[in-house]
């Protein structure tokens, strides 16, 4: 579920205006066959950093979440950001 969530974030990142998003998506996309959490993590940071609406994937965020059986940093992480752009 995390490689789901993980590109799911990264077609929300590769529709942004910031002039990196295309690289940090094809950095997260590459490495997430081989650590999907630590792709996961850079993905979700990237949306913190640039406050980047998360709402199309919070549902499976929340399945993942669910699926760990624990408040995972990414939930969190991704709940913060829409609560600064006013969307909790």
């Amino acid at each position: 579920m995390a490689r789901q969530l993980t590109l799911a974030l990264c077609d929300i990142i590769a529709r942004s205006k910031f002039a990196d998003a295309q690289y940090t998506v094809d950095i997260c996309r590459g490495l997430v066959d081989e650590d999907e959490g630590a792709a996961l993590e850079a993905a979700s940071d990237y949306m913190e950093m640039h406050d980047i609406d998360p709402s199309p994937a919070m549902e499976l965020a929340r399945r993942h979440d669910r699926a760990l059986g624990y408040d995972h940093d990414v939930i969190e992480q991704l709940e913060g950001i829409l609560e600064r752009i006013g969307k909790a």
